[in-house]
């Protein structure tokens, strides 16, 4: 976990780099404290798509440029009931489960192309008044001045 601020608020992240780690996110998470979520980064920006497949959780999704400034807030639902599910791998087999209707998961999609993008617990952005236009800082490039 890394210590970031977004706006005034303290959060402990953990950041995912690489496609398998992209893959799982918070993937069978079954609680997760008001200050902690996840950060995912992206070598490029490119648009979005986040689904809830696997999530015990309900999460807000945030979608960052590439100057970590908040543009874009979203919403992904629990689904409660994934172990029900036929495997998903592929993007192929997430369609073919959404025309047989056998999924309960939901889709967070960007409008926007972004490089990074943060999951929260669900209602964190309105529970403590963070709207887009804020800006998330790595703790260490932080600079702290003393008179």
């Amino acid at each position: 976990m890394r210590v970031f601020f977004l706006a005034m608020q303290l959060l402990f992240l953990q950041v995912e780099q690489t496609p398998e780690e992209h893959e799982i996110g918070l993937m069978g998470v079954e609680t997760m404290s008001d200050s902690e979520g996840m950060l995912f980064v992206f070598p490029t920006s490119k648009l979005q798509s986040f689904w809830s497949y696997g999530c015990l959780i309900s999460l807000d999704v945030g979608f960052l440029d590439e100057n970590l400034i908040l543009c874009e807030i979203t919403h992904l639902a629990a689904d409660p009931y994934w172990k029900k599910h036929p495997l998903i791998h592929t993007q192929e087999d997430l369609f073919k489960a959404l025309r047989q209707n056998t999924s309960s998961y939901s889709l967070a999609i960007s409008k926007e192309s972004y490089p990074y993008v943060i999951e929260l617990p669900s209602g964190w952005f309105k529970r403590h008044k963070i709207d887009i236009g804020s800006k998330l800082y790595r703790t260490d490039t932080i600079s702290y001045f003393y008179p």
